[in-house]
Formats: C-alpha cells, sequence, structure tokens
C-alpha cells in the first residue's frame, strides 16, 4: 500500500521530540526517520532537559544546531510535565515553535488544556509503526513549517486529520 506521504521530500529542518519512553522513542524515529536529516531529531528524556536545550543552558549551551522547526512533546513527563514544558515554551521570548503534543491520554481535559496553552496539533501515539498515525500526520507538519507560519498549524494539521 502506498500513502501520499510517501512521495513528500526529506526535510532540510530539525525537530525535538521531548520524550522518555523508550519505545516511544524508536517509534517516532522508525516513522520519521525519513522525513529528517540524518541526527536532526533531538531527543530530550525530560521537560528538564527540554528546557536546557530550547535555551540553549547546562549541558546544551554550545549547541551548534539551529532551533528545531517541530516539537514533539509527551504530557507524562519526569521532572518538568509536558503542559508546564508547553507554558514555558509560549512564555518564554526567543522560543517560537510549533509544538505537537504527542501523547498516551485520550482525556478530554488533557486535550482541552493543550489547546488552552498553545499547542498547535494533539496527537494520540500509535501503538505500533504500522498505525502509521504519526507518519500520516507528522510528516505533512513537518513540510508545513517549510511553507506555513507556525501559528497556522492548529488549523492545518486538524485539516490533515480530517
Amino acid at each position: 500500500m502506498q500513502y501520499w506521504t510517501d512521495t513528500v521530500p526529506a526535510i532540510m529542518k530539525s525537530l525535538l521530540f521531548i520524550e522518555d519512553n523508550p519505545y516511544d522513542l524508536d517509534l517516532a524515529q522508525i516513522a520519521l526517520g525519513p522525513y529528517c536529516e540524518p541526527c536532526a531529531m533531538a531527543i530530550a528524556r525530560d521537560g528538564e532537559e527540554a528546557l536546557a536545550y530550547l535555551r540553549r543552558e547546562g549541558a546544551w549551551k554550545h549547541r551548534l544546531n539551529d532551533d528545531p522547526a517541530l516539537d514533539l512533546l509527551d504530557l507524562k513527563l519526569p521532572k518538568i510535565d509536558g503542559l508546564a514544558v508547553l507554558q514555558e515554551i509560549r512564555r518564554t521570548p526567543g522560543i517560537s515553535l510549533p509544538v505537537v503534543a504527542l501523547t498516551s491520554s485520550r482525556e478530554p481535559r488533557d486535550l482541552r488544556r493543550c489547546y488552552e496553552q498553545g499547542v498547535n496539533a494533539y496527537l494520540v501515539k500509535p501503538t505500533d509503526v504500522s498505525e502509521s498515525k504519526m507518519l500520516a500526520l507528522v510528516a505533512p507538519l513537518l513540510v508545513a513549517v517549510e511553507h506555513v507560519h507556525w501559528r497556522g498549524l492548529a488549523d492545518f494539521a486538524r485539516r490533515v486529520a480530517e
């Protein structure tokens, strides 16, 4: 079976994946690998590390790469939870990037809270790569980063999901 995403070109920008579950990290790398340059997926394993990466603090003080084009954010993180990370991203001057909540939560309350805090899209994690949900939804968002101002990505993501 061929999906329309098979024709999407490789992406030239990076993404930041904030995830503590090794299995989910592997799924994302398998599903999104063809759409990112080699080594273009930065990984933060907790909320504290994610904020340090974005602010270029601590171990990330001298990182050479540009800021990510997109942030994939788990909600259930150690140290600082995903909603607190999202709040901090939105209120920190100099950090302006689209954020996709990629979570196992199907709770309407979590969905509402994420959009209230400024998330651009909310995706429930697929349980395996064959579901292709992550690939089918996140890959077009990555492509859109090149063509659409990030504030419009939430509407774009909803159209893609329909």
